[in-house]
């Protein structure tokens, strides 16, 4: 526990004041804590002792990190790295701190430092999956997500987000075998349901796809995704009149609904049209 940890902590300060390792755990159990600015007070006196250590170095990156700093945390990973490169953990979390600075491509080069320091990963297997598939990578997200789910057959995340590699990759019937494990796992996962929904779609089984979207719906009702999705089910099978009521939910919790709106007005028009034919 932290409490703990800090009370040891600071019993070695007071037998040893200039312990920089003390120095160092203080800075990190009070960072546990929430009290970030004692934690940095702490973690300086450690690096004034030794500018060499890398947990303290580490320490002072997550607490940047933790206020948005994102540059500055990068700068204290490096730093920790430098010192110890021999630790995956801080490669996993500079590779986030990249990621986040839009440094994709780094951040890749950091979570497979991690991997190559320890291939139980799990968070730089995924980290390096979500990049992969972003960069349009899906062959290498589909094997990061896979080996998530081989370390953790529980994972949802892992099972979902490797059903949406396959499915970008037009594998849609191993898509679903994930989309469904997913589903096992946490039954109210909405995209999960939205993404098979549109699995089911792309095979043209548009009654069940219809019926995925009305699922993520109810999961999550202020979702626009959901009633678009199951508006452009309903057309696709002409259920116009239906249609037109989802592209006019999802308009209203867009921001920017100018695309579906106009998708509406086309859907309105067939409506239109299919009232005069009769």
């Amino acid at each position: 526990m932290p409490e703990e940890a800090l009370r040891t902590f600071e019993m070695a300060l007071d037998a040893k004041p200039g312990y920089q390792d003390a120095w160092a755990g203080k800075g990190k159990a009070l960072s546990a804590l929430g009290d970030h600015f004692e934690a940095t007070e702490s973690l300086y006196r450690a690096l004034l002792k030794d500018k060499s250590h890398a947990e303290a170095w580490f320490t002072m990156g997550s607490i940047f990190h933790d206020f948005g700093k994102v540059e500055e945390s990068v700068r204290c990973y490096a730093k920790a790295l430098e010192h110890n490169e021999f630790a995956s953990i801080p490669w996993v979390d500079m590779g986030t701190a990249l990621y986040e600075s839009g440094r994709r491509e780094d951040a890749l080069i950091c979570y497979d430092r991690a991997i190559n320091l320890d291939d139980r990963d799990m968070d730089a297997w995924y980290n390096k999956g979500t990049v992969s598939f972003e960069l349009g990578d899906h062959g290498t997200a589909l094997a990061a997500f896979t080996r998530v789910t081989v370390l953790d057959s529980k994972h949802e995340e892992g099972w979902f987000n490797k059903g949406a590699a396959l499915q970008a990759m037009g594998d849609f019937p191993h898509a679903l075998r994930c989309y469904d494990i997913t589903l096992n796992i946490k039954p109210r996962h909405y995209r999960a349901w939205n993404n098979k929904g549109a699995t089911l779609f792309a095979m043209d089984r548009l009654q069940d796809a219809a019926f995925c979207y009305g699922k993520a719906i109810r999961i999550k009702a202020d979702d626009p995704q959901g009633y678009l999705n199951l508006a452009k089910a309903l057309e696709a099978m002409h259920i116009y009149a239906e249609a037109v009521q989802n592209y006019d939910r999802a308009a209203e919790l867009m921001e920017d609904s100018q695309a579906v709106t106009e998708d509406r007005d086309l859907c309105m028009r067939k409506l239109e049209e299919s009232i005069d034919l009769v």
